[in-house]
């Protein structure tokens, strides 16, 4: 990645286990990772949640 990246995701995906994904933003300053506790690889109930990481680091992000 080159560009600022956010990863939301959820503590209970098993399609992209949280050890895997934050190995690889360990590697690139560029990537923020938000973890979703509860939450699978489909966010269901967590959506808002979400959104709400999401928006705050848009503002953040473009702020720089």
């Amino acid at each position: 990645m080159r560009c600022p990246t956010l990863v939301v995701q959820g503590d209970r995906d098993e399609l992209g286990p949280l050890a895997v994904v934050q190995r690889i933003a360990a590697g690139n300053p560029l990537i923020d990772i938000v973890v979703i506790a509860g939450a699978g690889h489909e966010l269901g109930a967590h959506e808002r949640e979400a959104a709400r990481h999401v928006a705050r680091w848009l503002e953040t992000t473009l702020a720089r």
